[in-house]
């Protein structure tokens, strides 16, 4: 890849084994979440002293949860089938990129899709790679906006609607008539 300046992106570092689990940092980041609706957190990962690395991400490596205030609204302890199973490769220098979904919902001990939606308001979505220090984001669930009705079309002058009104006024006027 080239640079505006013709000079050349300097080649990415080769990963070299696996990352030791507590080399692995992982942030949180979360834009645009709507109540109602399932919330993608993008998790930028980093190592602290190896150059690159593989990281086996699952749900023995890796942990998440939603919470307000003391309230623990979900968790991934409760519904592991939330953690992927993916092979990264982490940098030191250069951020890595995955996503995890919340499905917007409580958690419960069976993860079942039957519990209340988280409603709109401020949450902290905590991440953690096993034996690395736990990192937060405070994330606010917007209102859904309310759904924007339009008139429909049919109803204006010269519709079959409106012709068959006219057709009928006509017949009962004709009516009166005789």
């Amino acid at each position: 890849k080239k640079k505006a300046r013709g000079k050349q992106d300097p080649a990415l570092p080769e990963p070299q084994g696996s990352c030791a689990p507590e080399d692995v940092v992982v942030r949180p980041e979360v834009a645009g979440a709507v109540a109602g609706r399932a919330v993608t957190v993008t998790l930028v990962l980093r190592t602290r002293l190896a150059e690159a690395c593989t990281w086996e991400m699952s749900r023995s490596s890796f942990t998440w949860k939603v919470t307000s205030g003391s309230d623990e609204i979900w968790t991934s302890r409760e519904c592991p089938r939330a953690v992927p199973s993916r092979e990264l490769v982490v940098r030191r220098e250069t951020r890595s990129e995955t996503t995890v979904t919340w499905g917007g919902r409580r958690s419960d001990a069976e993860c079942s899709r039957l519990t209340a939606w988280a409603l709109p308001g401020y949450y902290h979505v905590t991440v953690a790679a096993l034996a690395g220090e736990p990192r937060s984001t405070q994330i606010e669930l917007q209102a859904p906006a309310p759904a924007t009705i339009t008139a429909s079309p049919e109803a204006g002058p010269g519709s079959t609607k409106d012709k068959g009104a006219k057709k009928r006024q006509r017949d009962r006027e004709e009516k009166k008539r005789r």
